[in-house]
């Protein structure tokens, strides 16, 4: 009989002898190798999704927000303090630069609605007619305002 064979019948016999054992060593590889797996494809779906998402909003929008950066902390946004040194001038300076083509200005804030004898404290974002452009989407149902509307808001 040939060595190899004589240590294969070797290692089968101790594999049935040990069955709890063996049975745990293979099941603890097969945990092994299914967890690198499922940790490997859901790094991936995140990376993709993450991707994809920056894809979607486009590599030609650069976001403009008031306020310097401070080395030492969080922003002061982040401290509940409401920074207003943009003003919508500024964005129409910013809309007259040589390589901008559209501009989107906004403001969001917080304030108490009531109508009749009933009242709601909401959020609110206000924005300009350039916003379904600049982030390429579309209303589900109504009309978004023009500009010549927004012209002739009251600023």
């Amino acid at each position: 009989m040939r060595p190899y064979l004589k240590q294969y019948f070797l290692v089968l016999k101790l594999l049935k002898r040990n069955k709890t054992r063996s049975f745990l060593t293979s099941l603890g590889i097969i945990i092994g190798i299914a967890s690198v797996i499922i940790i490997m494809s859901i790094g991936a779906g995140a990376q993709s999704l993450i991707v994809n998402q920056i894809e979607g909003m486009g590599s030609n929008l650069l976001g403009v927000l008031p306020g310097g950066s401070d080395d030492d902390g969080p922003p002061a946004s982040a401290m509940g303090i409401s920074i207003t040194t943009l003003k919508n001038k500024d964005a129409q300076a910013i809309n007259k630069l040589e390589d901008v083509e559209e501009v989107c200005s906004y403001i969001n804030g917080s304030a108490t609605a009531s109508w009749q004898n009933k009242s709601i404290n909401t959020t609110f974002v206000g924005l300009s007619s350039s916003y379904l452009s600049v982030e390429d989407t579309e209303l589900e149902s109504g009309r978004f305002i023009n500009k010549e509307e927004e012209s002739q808001i009251k600023k």
